[in-house]
């Protein structure tokens, strides 16, 4: 039978309930659902993502125990019975026992078995591995390993070496007493083929970390390095997870956070504190759980700054690097926290790598720096009235145009051919800090300029393959289109807004994300009334009310009190826009007096006469977690 890779399209039938299973598959990208049929009814059972083996059980039953659907493009290579049983057979003379396995540190080193490095046997690390190997597998759990870096300079121990901790259990032990996780180190070290060019180096690491992330089911590597002399160990954190979100402070896979190999408890503390912000979690529980251990991480990675200054063996280029791995932690935490102090320092660490480190040699690093400054310095603005910063022709800037400068900047490092995601996310938030300027200032260019990062963002967040991302740029397009529609009165582009909304709802479910429909629910409403205004078209009015109304609903049953605020003032615009549109009695005759037509009164003389302006009636994107809406983006109305 072939081996070669099978790609499925979304919807596609992989295998159905009751087939003869002949073969099992490994989810190579993509994922797969998996179905049962009760009482003529489709049960959801499970859906497995890349690393994943779908069908191994159903081999041995010789029929396949669900139905597997793909759910998006998915890539599968087949497993045949000879290969699962090479992959299941035990290693020749291991004795493929558990407790075999568990005593083959204590083994003698064979004569002449080269210089490959073998871990020193820990009695305490030995009873431990006993005790977790007894306990049952916890879905809820984060799973960190550990694994050296195989390269020729990679550090040997040999009998004189006893006062060396081995690093493994160093960093294993920086994972003690953090509750639901759990660190192992891996029995293998990770390899890259020596003929691996520079510019391939990372990529090819990547994958092999995946690899052995996947075989043993955990969501993150710690890969280690150790320097010849062994006083620095250089660390690398690896995600099984792809990041599809991007939230301020976000770490990329290829830094690396030089340390002391003689790790302090602080230091220690910003390691784990460190992986785990970088773990992608794969399920919404392990979402939960690394959302309630991150702070107690952090809180113990606290004192690393000081023990930084503190550290020997450290340049002053390492240790600036180490203190913007923590920058990038105080950045993660606060957005949750809504803690504006935790930025402020965050802000200024991200400032002295930008202009410290080396164009050249720290280059991803820098970009990390202004990607994050980018991000945090709008979320300052409200607080920072004073224009410290002045361009190449001394005009001040103010924290906008300054977010601008720096997301541009990062956007020379993470190009669209190499970095094409990253560079998208940038596209994305440049386009919203020209629609927050243009809010301030009134500038139809900039509003157009926000329009063109959205639409080349577009250009890598298509439907198909980011959805979300595709809708969460579609809303932005029709909040801009709808403005500056407004200012300039053009039916064109507040039609071209009302598709952008609509398609965004495509994706938006209310089901699945109730504040992001709501918001757009909001904003197609805007662009409605917006329309209705030049168009006098009173189904248009109609609509943008249901709109509102739909968007109020969500706000009010999520508590969220200021978006609520803000639907209730554009609904009230709506029923005013109608009140005056509704037909009126017949004119009074001459000789009628005034009183007897009452509604006459106090008649707009232009049939329309707001006596607010009309100003920005969209709402940004509410924070996922669904509260009042002061986390994360804010909420714009009037």
């Amino acid at each position: 039978m072939s081996n070669k890779k099978q790609q499925f399209r979304d919807k596609d039938i992989i295998f159905r309930e009751g087939d003869p299973a002949t073969r099992a598959f490994t989810i190579i990208a993509g994922k797969v659902e998996l179905v049962t049929d009760v009482d003529g009814k489709e049960k959801h059972l499970d859906l497995l993502g890349p690393g994943k083996t779908l069908g191994e059980k159903d081999v041995s039953r010789g029929r396949h125990q669900a139905t597997a659907i793909a759910a998006g493009t998915v890539t599968l290579r087949p497993l045949d019975q000879q290969a699962m049983a090479m992959v299941k057979a035990p290693p020749p003379g291991s004795g493929g026992g558990f407790l075999a396995r568990l005593l083959a540190p204590l083994a003698p080193r064979p004569e002449g078995a080269g210089h490959e490095h073998r871990r020193r046997f820990s009695l305490f690390g030995w009873f431990r591995q006993i005790k977790e190997a007894s306990q049952p597998i916890d879905p809820t759990r984060i799973e960190i390993r550990i694994a050296r870096l195989a390269t020729e300079t990679a550090m040997e121990f040999d009998g004189d070496d006893t006062d060396r901790p081995d690093m493994e259990i160093v960093l294993e032990d920086a994972f003690i007493d953090l509750e639901g996780v759990r660190a192992r180190p891996l029995k293998k070290p990770i390899e890259v083929p020596e003929d691996t060019a520079p510019e391939d180096r990372f990529t090819k690491l990547h994958w092999a970390a995946r690899q052995a992330l996947a075989q043993s089911e955990a969501d993150l590597l710690l890969l280690f390095e150790e320097t010849p002399g062994g006083g620095r160990v250089n660390l690398r954190f690896l995600p099984l997870g792809i990041q599809n979100e991007d939230p301020p402070g976000l770490y990329h896979p290829a830094q690396t956070l030089s340390l002391p190999a003689a790790l302090d408890d602080a230091l220690a503390g910003l390691v784990a504190a460190v992986a785990l912000a970088a773990t992608v979690p794969l399920t919404d529980v392990k979402k939960t759980r690394l959302a309630k251990v991150l702070p107690q991480a952090m809180e113990r990675a606290t004192p690393s700054l000081e023990a930084l200054e503190q550290a020997q063996g450290l340049s002053d280029r390492d240790k600036l690097v180490a203190r913007l791995f923590f920058a990038n932690l105080l950045t993660l935490l606060s957005g949750p926290a809504g803690q504006l102090e935790g930025y402020r320092l965050a802000a200024d660490i991200y400032g002295q790598a930008a202009d410290s480190l080396s164009e050249d040699a720290d280059a991803l690093h820098r970009a990390v720096a202004r990607r994050a400054l980018g991000a945090i310095l709008p979320i300052l603005a409200p607080a920072m009235e004073q224009l410290v910063v002045t361009d190449e022709e001394d005009r001040p800037l103010g924290p906008l145009a300054q977010a601008a400068q720096h997301l541009e900047a990062a956007a020379e490092h993470f190009t669209r051919e190499d970095h094409p995601k990253e560079w998208a996310a940038l596209q994305t938030r440049l386009g919203q800090i020209c629609y927050r300027i243009d809010a301030q200032e009134g500038d139809q260019d900039l509003l157009k300029k926000s329009l063109n990062h959205y639409q080349a963002a577009l250009q890598v967040f298509n439907r198909v393959d980011h959805p979300m991302r595709w809708g969460e740029v579609m809303n932005s397009i029709g909040q801009a289109a709808a403005i500056l529609g407004e200012q300039m009165k053009s039916v064109e582009l507040f039609e071209k807004a009302i598709e952008a909304c609509s398609s965004a709802l495509e994706v938006r479910h209310k089901l699945d994300h109730p504040m992001l429909w709501a918001a757009t629910q909001n904003n197609l409403g805007s662009a409605l009334f917006m329309l209705s205004k030049q168009t006098h078209d009173p189904g248009q009015v109609e609509a943008a009310r249901e709109a509102f109304a739909l968007a109020k609903g969500v706000y009010e049953a999520r508590g969220a009190h200021r978006l609520t605020m803000i639907t209730e003032k554009n609904l009230a615009r709506v029923e005013r826009l109608l009140e005056i549109a509704k037909p009126k009695d017949p004119p009074p005759l001459p000789w009628e007096p005034k009183d007897y037509a009452p509604h006459l009164a106090d008649e707009p003389k232009d049939g329309y006469d707001d006596d607010e302006e009309e100003g920005d009636m969209s709402v940004y994107d509410a924070p996922p977690d669904d509260d009042d809406g002061t986390d994360g983006k804010t909420a714009n109305g009037s």
